[in-house]
């Protein structure tokens, strides 16, 4: 007798690709430029928490989810500082009435 199963082929787990130094440097420094743009800088206390937790994603590289309140402009700093290559790093800035 004849099996007419088809033969499953294994699946192989690709390797997951980190962020260099480098790449996540680059990553924040446009993140800092926007935020330039907008005119957020380290006067504002929730941005300087933004900053402590940029410096540690660069050195350490950690993944970071960030969940700022931001009350002075009815905000909130939201986002993800990723590690893999296929995720991007993500800051956004919610409403929120306080």
């Amino acid at each position: 007798m004849v099996n007419h199963k088809k033969q499953k082929q294994k699946k192989t787990k690709k390797i997951p690709e980190y962020r260099t130094k480098q790449e996540r440097s680059n990553e924040i420094k446009e993140i800092l430029n926007k935020l330039n743009h907008f005119d957020l800088n380290a006067k504002y206390e929730p941005v300087k928490q933004l900053y402590t937790h940029f410096k540690t994603y660069i050195q350490t590289g950690e993944r970071i989810i960030v969940n700022i309140p931001f009350p002075e402009i009815n905000r909130r700093i939201k986002g993800t500082l990723a590690i893999n290559k296929k995720e991007n790093v993500l800051i956004t800035l919610i409403q929120e009435t306080f």
